[in-house]
């Protein structure tokens, strides 16, 4: 999906809504971190892993993207041990 098909689907809904993603293990967190990323398309060929890997800086085939995360507010965290 790109920005554009996801404003497009966002559009659909109340904007009062929270937006989540998916916990760890179980559960849904709020929408607390975006980062622009790079990546290297469909690197991972395993169930337990995202299909794509982050670039390697020198990778002239990185693909740009918006990554957005979550965090469990209910415990404590340092966001230094979540830096990208």
């Amino acid at each position: 999906m790109i920005i554009a098909e996801l404003i497009e689907q966002l559009k659909r809904y109340d904007p009062n809504w929270l937006v989540v993603v998916a916990g760890y293990h179980h559960g849904y967190n709020h929408v607390s971190k975006i980062n622009a990323i790079a990546l290297q398309l469909n690197t991972n060929q395993t169930w337990d892993s995202g299909a794509h890997s982050l670039a390697n800086l020198n990778h002239c085939e990185a693909t740009p993207a918006l990554f957005l995360g979550g965090y469990n507010d209910n415990i404590p965290y340092n966001p230094d041990d979540y830096a990208s």
